[in-house]
């Protein structure tokens, strides 16, 4: 490995607290650059959450910038979520050195350097494609007509990709796209970074099905809905459904369904208990973007996991996991799985399952770019 490396890193949030995918990816991603003995020099913005003394444990430097929104941003002819972070400061910040600079997504680069510099962009997501998810999936229609201007703005800004030198995808299909648009750029695949350096699952047998996730998240509220309108009602044993802000609608709606717990903002401590106890985990999504954080974090604590196929694009992890896309197979599934005992060759079959997402092994990917 190259000596004394250094790198900034723009990060389009404060990536502590780590609990939603993107912050998820950056955060880990920073703990393990420290482990490897890579100098980084964070830079984030901030508008939702406040600085975090823990981010100067894994960088050198930890830099905040202010996000501006408002009507400015909202009508400039940049994407919403670039045009309200362009920050003069950052870019004369990253023009006092050469150093490699890392922009977290798409909402960072319209703060690049004027100085030649190795250059790097990490997607999270092909950014259009998720807006117009977005879009489908929201019932308002103002919301959708935000969100179908924001993709149409991103497809055009997609253009800006082309000036780094690299580009990190989280996904195999993410990866030949870019590779077919920007082939004068190097496009790599290298997953998302993730809390677990290793499988750790109980073997054995758990009780209860589990569904969980952030619930003011669009794409989340879909998975609820769908669970809770075509599966809930046809499981016999004990459901918990926990995450962060359950709708209080929601939960009153279904309260006949009386095998259901629910169980609001749980610490850390105690979501991590409730993936590795459970016998079965059910997720779903109407949107293939990306990669699903949630996914990775199953497969390495948690039991069985059944789950449609549009949760898998780009991730060959078909193996590790019970695919079914109508209700009455996924009843079915779940049904089967509640009396399967999980066991050590289960664990180690799920280890070699995931060898592509081993962060020790990927880091060293992203290091070899610098």
């Amino acid at each position: 490995m190259k000596n004394n490396l250094q790198l900034h890193i723009v990060s389009f949030s404060i990536p502590y607290p780590a609990n939603y995918g993107g912050v998820i990816d950056v955060f880990h991603k920073l703990r393990l650059l420290k482990q490897a003995n890579v100098k980084v020099h964070l830079h984030c913005f901030q508008y939702d959450r406040n600085p975090a003394s823990i981010l100067e444990q894994y960088c050198n430097t930890v830099k905040y910038y202010p996000r501006k929104g408002g009507i400015k941003a909202l009508l400039s002819s940049k994407p919403y979520i670039v045009a309200s972070r362009i920050n003069e400061t950052l870019r004369n910040n990253l023009e006092r050195d050469d150093f490699p600079i890392l922009f977290e997504g798409l909402h960072c680069l319209g703060n690049i350097p004027s100085n030649e510099r190795h250059l790097l962009y990490r997607e999270s997501n092909i950014e259009h494609d998720y807006y117009r998810a977005l879009a489908k999936a929201d019932k308002s229609i103002w919301k959708g007509i935000y969100y179908r201007s924001e993709a149409n703005k991103l497809e055009a800004y997609e253009s800006r990709i082309a000036l780094c030198k690299d580009i990190l995808t989280v996904n195999n299909a993410d990866a030949h796209y870019f590779a077919e648009k920007f082939p004068l750029s190097k496009s790599s695949y290298i997953p998302s970074f993730h809390a677990n350096d290793e499988v750790n699952i109980l073997e054995g047998r758990g009780n209860y099905v589990l569904v969980h996730g952030n619930w003011l998240v669009e794409e989340n509220k879909v998975y609820l809905d769908y669970f809770l309108k075509h599966i809930a009602a046809e499981i016999d044993a004990p459901i918990k459904i926990a995450g962060r802000f359950i709708p209080e609608k929601t939960s009153s709606m279904y309260a006949y369904i009386k095998n259901i717990q629910w169980i609001n903002n749980p610490d850390e401590q105690t979501m991590r208990a409730l993936i590795q106890q459970a016998q079965v985990h059910f997720l779903y999504t109407e949107q293939a973007t990306g990669l699903k954080l949630k996914l990775l974090n199953v497969l390495h604590l948690g039991r069985h996991v059944v789950l449609n196929s549009k949760m898998l694009a780009g991730t060959d992890l078909e193996e590790a996991c019970h695919v079914a896309n109508q209700p009455t197979a996924q009843i079915e599934q779940i049904k089967q799985l509640m009396q399967q005992d999980f066991t050590s060759k289960d664990s180690e079959k799920r280890t070699v399952q995931l060898s592509n997402f081993n962060n020790h092994s990927n880091i060293q990917k992203l290091i070899k770019l610098l």
